[in-house]
């Protein structure tokens, strides 16, 4: 299961964080990579966008459906979480936003930067 994306600047392209392994695509941007996940379900990223939208009345933060197990959020600009991989999320003003996945993984969302476990 998709756990998260994160744009990695260093190398110019988009990380996966599987429950197993991390993977490295060619794309440019994480919206790239979204709508050909979506694309392949039958519709762009533009199109479910719009259905949401219309559906659920809300403008801002969209979530996208990708299929029955991957609905990605947009937690900060390039970084994209899927809700169904969630376990936990626990918050304080010391250390962060920090998100427990089902898998025990983790990603700790601090007021400066992003860093992953």
């Amino acid at each position: 299961m998709l756990n998260y994306l994160k744009y990695d600047y260093l190398r110019s392209r988009v990380q996966a964080d599987f429950n197993d392994h991390t993977h490295l695509y060619s794309f440019k941007t994480i919206k790239k990579l979204i709508n050909e996940m979506c694309l392949y379900f039958g519709s762009s990223l533009e199109g479910r966008k719009a259905s949401f939208q219309y559906h659920m009345n809300i403008r801002k933060h969209v979530p996208i459906y990708i299929n029955s197990s991957l609905v990605l959020l947009e937690i900060i600009p390039d970084l994209w979480v899927n809700y169904f991989a969630i376990k936990k999320v626990t918050s304080s003003k010391e250390k962060g936003c920090y998100l427990l996945f089902k898998d025990k993984s983790s990603l700790l969302l601090d007021h400066s930067s992003v860093s992953g476990n």
